[in-house]
């Protein structure tokens, strides 16, 4: 929804922004104000009710016939909030232009979200952990 690309005007020879998926929308003018900010809303709502669940959903008695089982979701909470910038990074700056900021970003949260499951051992099964 927020998405948009640049295009040259055929009538009055201007630049203007176009939705990068209805290329029929012109971005920020009239009505796409409101479905912006309804989009921003729903998008943060989503992420909170997302990160709720995500802190709450683990099994934290150790038995050996539970290999899921979890002392803490603390990484799990990391590694969704490190997936949620992946996904702003790349729909932003994902042009051809910005490539090696995003390895360079790609490889810091990717050893961000290594080192926190290190730190944290959320897994009480060490085969899990090390295949997580």
């Amino acid at each position: 929804m927020l998405k948009c690309k640049d295009q040259t005007d055929p009538l009055t020879n201007l630049t203007i922004k176009i939705n990068a998926y209805a290329n029929t929308i012109q971005c920020w003018s009239g009505l796409y104000y409101i479905h912006a900010i309804f989009a921003i809303f729903k998008s943060i709502f989503f992420i909170v009710i997302c990160l709720i669940i995500q802190m709450t959903f683990f099994e934290t008695k150790s038995s050996p016939e539970n290999v899921s089982a979890k002392a803490n979701s603390k990484a799990d909470v990391l590694f969704l909030i490190t997936k949620i910038i992946i996904l702003i990074l790349f729909t932003f700056f994902g042009e051809i232009d910005n490539q090696w900021i995003l390895i360079f970003i790609l490889m810091c949260l990717s050893a961000f979200t290594f080192y926190s499951y290190f730190e944290t051992m959320p897994y009480y099964n060490f085969k899990i952990m090390k295949v997580k």
